[in-house]
């Protein structure tokens, strides 16, 4: 009752919750917090002791491919962290490996991979600001994989949201094959992908696809970078991407979303009069 703000004594109240599509991802997320802090109760390792499990077989792999280590930043007092870095004229490539907890709310691993091009993050940043000149962009990287892309083919649960995602973890004996899952996952397919975009040219290459939602590196359709990297390599498929994008913020019924459709439209009106579309 008190998740929907309703009377906790009238339980008819229950009947004016919409049942959507919205409501009950709601409910599907309260009741995965709350079967997850039971599962807690079984003495998982701590962050610590998960993420030392992790860096045993993944830095190996991460190091081999070229990323160096960097110091520790200890930016949350609920997750453990280490970063590595891949540098060079064209940008660079970041891969962080971490582990969170939060007793009432999640345990488990996760890892970001993120690519910084120039000058096409200092296009994006600018082509942003246009429609919100006050746009700070802390966090913001020409490109990603996200963590539910990556953990596609584990059998386990994902929790995809916010500034720090999980793979859960609800039972020790996971830790292990989650562990070799991510490993492996970084060597045959995310590091190769990463490694390879030192460009525009080489950002769009991996869009090559069936389609552009099927790529690692889709990242939904109010990515700015994607239409630029199009736009900045004249590539010939730069017409259709734009169609995507424009069909994808149609779509959009969602009241923020609207809004992130709006000014990603304008930017699609921009490209193609630069262009001639």
């Amino acid at each position: 009752m008190r998740m929907f703000a309703l009377n906790g004594d009238v339980f008819d109240d229950l009947g004016k919750v919409a049942d959507d599509a919205h409501t009950q991802a709601r409910v599907s997320a309260r009741l995965d917090r709350r079967y997850s802090a039971w599962r807690m109760r079984q003495r998982l390792p701590d962050p610590k002791a998960m993420h030392q499990r992790l860096l045993a077989l993944a830095e190996p792999v991460i190091e081999a491919a070229g990323f160096a280590r960097q110091p520790a930043s200890g930016w949350s007092a609920d997750s453990v962290e280490t970063v590595y870095l891949r540098s060079g004229a064209w940008g660079r490539q970041r891969v962080e490996l971490y582990a969170a907890a939060r007793e009432d709310m999640y345990c488990g691993l996760g890892l970001r991979l993120q690519v910084w091009l120039e000058p096409l993050y200092t296009q994006t940043v600018a082509e942003m600001r246009i429609e919100d000149p006050r746009f700070n962009p802390s966090g913001l990287c020409t490109a990603s994989i996200p963590l539910d892309a990556f953990a596609k083919g584990w059998a386990g649960p994902v929790l995809p949201e916010g500034y720090c995602p999980v793979i859960w973890i609800f039972h020790e004996e996971d830790i292990e094959p989650l562990t070799q899952f991510i490993a492996a996952g970084l060597r045959d397919t995310a590091l190769p992908l990463l490694r390879s975009i030192e460009s525009a040219e080489a950002m769009c290459a991996a869009f090559d696809v069936q389609s552009l939602s099927d790529s690692l590196l889709f990242r939904g359709c109010f990515d700015y970078a994607i239409p630029l990297a199009f736009e900045r390599t004249r590539h010939p498929q730069l017409a259709a991407v734009l169609d995507v994008f424009e069909a994808g913020c149609r779509s959009r019924v969602d009241s923020v979303e609207r809004v992130q459709a709006r000014d990603l439209m304008a930017l699609i009106g921009r490209i193609r009069s630069r262009r001639q579309l």
